[in-house]
This record gives C-alpha cells, structure tokens and sequence, in this order.
C-alpha cells in the first residue's frame, strides 16, 4: 500500500504548481513516513516470529525492514517532506521519485520473501510426508515376513509384534502432528493407521494366547491397512506438490466456490423445467402431472449432479473437519442435497424443491465468507462498557467545508481501513491503477 500512497504523492507534487500548494502536501508524507515505520515495526516483529521455523525468511524480513530505516528510505521521508515545507519543488520531486522506487522494490521484495516461504514450507513437509511413507511401507514389509515365518515360537511372535506396533504407534504420531500443519492429509489416512494399530494389538494378544492362526490373520490385516495409510500419504505428497500452499486451505476454499457454481447452473435447469420456465413442457410435476420422456431423462441427470455436488461437499468436509463446524451448517448442507437427490430421482420438482436448492447455494456461497470472517473476529478484543463523558466538538469552518482533500490524504486514510488480508492485494491494485492512471 505505500506504493499507491507514494504515487499519489508524486501525482499531486506534479500538478502542484505553487509553493502554498505544495506545502500543503507536507501533513500528507508525514502521514506516510509515520506508515512506513509501523510498516518497519511489523517487519521487525515478523522476523522474531520466524526465527524459529524459517531462518532465511527471518533473515529476509530483516533486510526489508533495513530498506525503510536510516540506510534506506528514512531519509528520503524526513528530507521530501522538508522540501515541501519549503516549497521546493525540485528537491521534493527528485526525493518521491526516490520514494517511489524504493517502495516498489520493497514490495516485490516482500513478495518474493512469502512465495519462498511458502515453498520451503510444501518441500519441508513433503519431505517429512515422504518419510513417514517409507517407514510405513517398511513396518508393512515386516509385518508381511512374520507371515512367512515358520521357526519363531509364539512367544517370540508376540514380542516381535509388539516392537512392530511401538513402531506403527510411533509414525503415526509423527503423521498426527503434520496433519495439524495441512489438510492434505484426509481422515482416511488415520483410519488406516487406526485399524492397522487395533489389528496389531489384536495379534498381540492372540500370539500371547497361543492362538497361532488368530495372530497370523490379525497380521495380515495390519499389513493390508498399513500399505493403504501409506499409499494414501503418497497421494498426499503429490497434491501438495501442486498445491498454492502447504496448508491446503485455500484450495479447500476454491473448491467450495466451485461447488457454488455448479449448484448455480443446478439451479437454473431446475427452474427452467418449473411451470412457465423455459424448458418445461407441463404444468407442474409437483401437482402430480405425468412427466415426458424428456423432462423425466433430465431429472435424472440433474440428481446424478446434484449427488457429484454432494459427493465433493463432503470431502471438502473432511479435509476441513468432520461436520463442517468450521464452514457452518454444511453438514446440514449436504443432507439438504440428499433430499433433493432423491427427489428428483422420484421424478418430483416442487416449489419446496427449488427452495431447498436455493438454501443449498447460499450456504455455499456463505461459507468462504464466514471463515474470513470469523478469522478476523478472532484478532479483536472485548472490554466492558464504561460510560464516555465528552464535550461536543466545535462547527467546522466554512473554510474546511469548502476544501477537497488530496487523493494522498484519501489513499493514507484507505490504509487504515480493515479489509481482509484476502481482498488487501486487490485493493491497492485498484487504486494504484487508479492514480497510474490519473498521472497519464
């Protein structure tokens, strides 16, 4: 956002043609200067964070903070905004001009600082992916050669079971904790690791029984569901290779919004074939009136899509948490979509039909919102209410009624509004074009 504030300045500066014009400026870069040291700040407070986790990104976030202190923009802020209480319009120029480049690189600096951080995190953790595969795949190789095992007694069996289950114990705790750093990894992956673990207890118990055969086949089902947790971990990795990030959040999130577009078109061919809609041929299916061949064919095509659209709710689902409970009501969603499958399948489309569709559709459009939104509640504070005596304020004057502020002042107050870190790109986009636009 500095950048937009730095362009308008310059922008200003350029049709400011007298000194008292360009005086008036001056309040405006100061704003701006005491932005980039809250900017400073929060580069500053940013590398403590990540001196634990990322040393290189800890270390880069230091060097942008440099580049807006004394060796780097500082002076140009103290020394443009002396130019133009002075009215010199030359040496405030040339100090924006400095401004503006500084800035610029600044923020294709931090740019580049998130991107790398966002793919040593993907490399890191499909490393460890990786790993836990192979140790799963090499338990399972265990597992598998005390099936063929014929001279250990039983005793021996069971203590060798044992160290196999400490070991699966042990993975699966490790895979535990990276399914708290993404959602690539899906609920199916721990139920594996779960029967996998119960099915070595089981042969635990069953060699320490002398119950040969009950151990072999609890052996074997171990074997089977350890091979599918690591498959299953693999299919993992390879999404995340070619996932935005290593959390899998924001791809959850475009899923959702692609669900939404195609309950929309959903929709759409569920009204057109209401009566009076363009594509119906009766007067209502609801009311009990014989369907045609074709309004029949397309209703089971529309519940095979609205059964896609629900099969691919409930994954986002799981990957976001059994439920729903971060996206709201979707668990009532999807079975909101189960009622309009078999409906449809039923040959019925009532006025309750294509309300309930449209319920289902607000809830998807609804839930990306609500979680950015419960996001951004989460950062504020609540205090108890005390009671505000205040003298009013005294009339403006028709001085400051009449006058316009700059668009550096309207861009310096924009910085401040709050708007989500998803929209905040867009924003200054926005208004940066605006301006590059105005300057031409």
């Amino acid at each position: 956002m500095r950048i937009c504030f730095s362009i308008s300045i310059n922008d200003s500066l350029s049709r400011a043609k007298q000194p008292e014009a360009l005086r008036d400026l001056a309040p405006n870069q100061r704003q701006v200067e005491t932005m980039s040291r809250e900017e400073k700040a929060a580069l500053d407070s940013l590398a403590a964070e990540l001196r634990a986790m990322d040393q290189k990104a800890a270390h880069e976030s230091s060097d942008l903070s440099e580049q807006l202190g004394d060796k780097g923009a500082a002076p140009d802020f103290q020394q443009s905004a002396q130019a133009m209480e002075q009215g010199d319009r030359r040496e405030a120029g040339e100090r924006t001009e400095s401004l503006k480049q500084r800035l610029a690189a600044l923020r294709k600096g931090v740019d580049q600082m998130r991107e790398g951080f966002k793919n040593r995190k993907k490399n890191e953790l499909a490393q460890k992916m990786e790993s836990a595969a192979k140790d799963l795949i090499e338990i399972g190789k265990l597992q598998e050669s005390m099936l063929d095992d014929e001279k250990s007694s039983l005793s021996e069996r069971a203590e060798a079971q044992k160290g196999l289950e400490d070991a699966t114990t042990s993975a699966t705790n490790r895979i535990g904790d990276m399914a708290k750093q993404t959602l690539f990894l899906t609920p199916d992956i721990g139920q594996s690791l779960g029967r996998a673990l119960t099915n070595q207890d089981n042969a635990v118990s069953r060699y320490s029984q002398q119950d040969l055969a009950g151990g072999l086949m609890s052996g074997k089902e171990s074997a089977i569901a350890l091979n599918q947790a690591a498959a299953g971990i693999l299919r993992s990795r390879e999404s995340l290779q070619g996932a935005k990030s290593s959390t899998g959040f924001q791809e959850a999130m475009e899923q959702l919004q692609s669900l939404a577009g195609q309950q929309q078109s959903l929709n759409d061919q569920s009204m057109s074939l209401m009566p009076g809609g363009e594509g119906s041929s009766s007067s209502g299916q609801g009311s009990g009136q014989r369907l045609t061949e074709g309004e029949g064919d397309a209703l089971a095509r529309m519940a095979a899509e609205q059964e896609a659209i629900r099969r691919g709710l409930e994954q986002t689902m799981q990957q976001l948490g059994k439920g729903g409970g971060t996206l709201g009501n979707l668990g009532d969603t999807a079975a909101d979509m189960k009622k309009v499958e078999e409906e449809l399948r039923g040959g019925r489309l009532t006025q309750e039909t294509t309300e309930r569709q449209q319920r289902i559709l607000s809830r998807l459009l609804d839930a990306p919102r609500s979680v950015e939104k419960r996001d951004y509640s989460r950062r504020r504070t609540s205090r108890p209410g005390v009671d505000v005596v205040r003298s009013s304020p005294g009339a403006l004057s028709p001085e400051l009624l009449q006058s316009r502020p700059s668009i550096a002042a309207l861009l310096a107050r924009a910085g401040r509004d709050p708007v989500t870190p998803r929209y905040r790109a867009l924003v200054d986009e926005y208004l940066q074009s605006v301006l590059e636009g105005k300057s031409r």
